[in-house]
């Protein structure tokens, strides 16, 4: 199982020439593969970034991170409010660069995709797949989660987008994000309601526990009582 971006694309520009790319000397060919920065973010009344915080800065190059500094800096979102009153919004960023390797290594391109605010994901645990997800021959799927974060910081509701999907699918959905965790976004200092969409990619491989998720928990434990 690996996460995909899953962003609305507020901007599409190209980052500068040049930049050190994230990985790109581990890759063995030039072909674009797409990285994924996180940063916690406080925007301010007038709706321009006060704060900004790379997460994980020590396992990206150092210019690559202050590229991204210097580019969430810059953004701006409409002014903040509060039951109409101007007010200040923490939230997570992600940023999805596309980032294409030097032959021979070296330094590549990057380019920016896009980036999306949601609650930062802290948690994260996922089971297999019921069987009946896959199609004949099918190895892998592409499941897109809605999950709607509480204030604690708990997936409250989960949808799973995508057509043709068996209750199995949504059983699964809902048992395994019982055990994630985010942090909330806050509206003047205090976490708020909202959702965070997330893409994966998950495979038949037997490396998730798995659990039969064609019958419903509480049936399961309750039959033949």
């Amino acid at each position: 199982m690996r996460l995909l971006p899953t962003l609305a694309l507020l901007a599409a520009t190209a980052a500068p020439a040049g930049l050190l790319a994230p990985g790109a000397a581990a890759a063995a060919e030039a072909k674009p593969y797409i990285v994924t920065v996180h940063s916690r973010v406080l925007f301010g009344q007038d709706g321009r970034a006060q704060d900004v915080t790379v997460l994980e800065a020590d396992k990206q190059p150092a210019a690559f991170v202050a590229a991204v500094k210097d580019r969430l800096g810059k953004a701006r979102i409409a002014p903040p409010t509060d039951a109409g009153a101007p007010a200040t919004l923490g939230t997570g960023v992600a940023m999805a660069f596309e980032v294409t390797p030097a032959p021979g290594g070296g330094q590549g391109q990057v380019r920016v995709l896009g980036m999306a605010m949601q609650p930062l994901l802290l948690k994260m645990e996922v089971q297999a797949l019921p069987p009946d997800a896959f199609a004949v021959g099918e190895t892998e799927r592409q499941l897109t989660l809605q999950c709607n974060v509480d204030v604690q910081g708990r997936c409250a509701q989960v949808a799973v987008r995508g057509e043709g999907m068996p209750e199995s699918v949504r059983r699964w959905a809902r048992t395994t994000t019982e055990a994630w965790r985010f942090e909330p976004q806050t509206l003047n200092g205090k976490p708020i309601e909202s959702s965070h969409e997330i893409t994966l990619l998950v495979t038949t491989a037997a490396d998730l526990k798995p659990e039969d998720f064609r019958e419903d928990k509480f049936d399961r434990a309750t039959r033949g009582r």
